[in-house]
């Protein structure tokens, strides 16, 4: 936890490689319901900003996620009891064999949003609360993640050869959505940055190729990157798995920053001196080392991401978990985590 007035100038400068500011900044795509409902000793909800507030101002953060009102449906799997483990009553996963939408019927029958209805509530409701210095960053959805989850992912990995016009039709339309609910985000006063949640990979790769990624997915995030720099804010991509043979891609979409690099898929300092002039680096503090290592352990992974940061040219680079503070993650350890980010 740190003490003192919010101040988000560090993490925008860091975002748009302005050069580094006094300390590393710290960020989070965002800490799970279960370890801020313990650490607040009340209920949270991440995706209430009126009920994230106060953990955001408690923990030092200088930004707050908001979101849009904007749903989908989606088929889902439940674990729960023992096997849904840390401090979660169950966990909550996509079905990847199947989902709502994988025929031109159930296209058509789908309970489809009207983008002209999106709303946007929780930017005027936490607006007023917020602390001079501290920013919005507008939280938008990602179109591979939309795309595959309404399809499923294995059922799309076979209508991407067998069925592409229903793909292209079902990216098309989530695309739409996506473009018209960030329309509406930028537009709102103390929106500082857009953050995209995206998971295009898997350990060795893309789960698709670069050729399909440039038809179905990078075009909304050029769209996305246009609006906002239209309004001169950065975006960041959040996105799991490996990504190093599309870097130049999404760079060349105009985003600015890429969370949330595990350790063991990328090496910080080489990924530094790869992209570090061009893409502001967010992560790479294990998320299994958060949930079954040593606070010890955990400190010295925070301080090798701060040398890999102090290291000439210093900046660029933004800590944080490589992924999110899940329900697994053990308190202590991201207490850990944040009191050795600040030192």
């Amino acid at each position: 936890m740190r003490e003192g007035p919010s101040n988000f100038a560090p993490i925008r400068r860091s975002l748009l490689l302005e050069g580094p500011p006094e300390a590393i900044p710290v960020m989070e795509l965002h800490v799970d319901d279960e370890v801020m409902t313990a650490i607040m000793g009340r209920p949270v909800d991440r995706k209430d900003a009126l009920s994230l507030l106060p953990f955001q101002r408690k923990m030092g953060y200088d930004y707050i996620n908001v979101y849009s009102d904007l749903r989908l449906e989606f088929n889902r799997a439940v674990v729960t009891g023992a096997d849904a483990g840390g401090l979660a009553a169950e966990r909550v996963f996509m079905n990847e064999q199947d989902g709502p939408v994988t025929t031109e019927v159930e296209f058509e029958s789908y309970p489809w949003p009207d983008p002209g209805t999106i709303t946007y509530g929780q930017f005027a409701a936490v607006r007023p609360l917020l602390p001079a210095g501290m920013a919005m960053i507008a939280r938008c959805h990602g179109p591979f993640d939309w795309g595959t989850w309404l399809m499923g992912i294995q059922r799309f990995c076979m209508a991407l050869v067998l069925e592409r016009p229903l793909v292209e039709k079902i990216f098309a339309r989530v695309s739409e959505l996506i473009l018209a609910e960030v329309a509406g985000m930028v537009r709102q006063d103390g929106v500082e940055a857009v953050w995209i949640s995206d998971d295009l990979g898997f350990n060795s790769g893309p789960f698709i190729s670069p050729a399909d990624l440039d038809a179905l997915v990078l075009p909304t995030y050029a769209a996305i990157c246009r609006m906002a720099r239209q309004r001169d804010l950065p975006v960041i991509l959040h996105s799991c798995g490996n990504l190093w043979t599309i870097l130049d891609r999404l760079i060349a979409c105009g985003i600015h920053a890429l969370h949330s690099l595990p350790p063991g898929l990328y090496d910080l300092a080489e990924l530094k001196r790869a992209v570090g002039d061009r893409l502001c680096l967010l992560g790479n503090v294990d998320v299994d080392l958060l949930a079954r290592g040593s606070e010890d352990d955990v400190r010295r992974a925070v301080r090798y991401v701060k040398g890999v940061w102090a290291a000439d040219p210093a900046g660029g680079i933004i800590l944080s978990s490589s992924n999110s503070i899940t329900n697994y993650c053990r308190v202590e350890n991201y207490f850990a985590m944040m009191d050795e980010a600040r030192k």
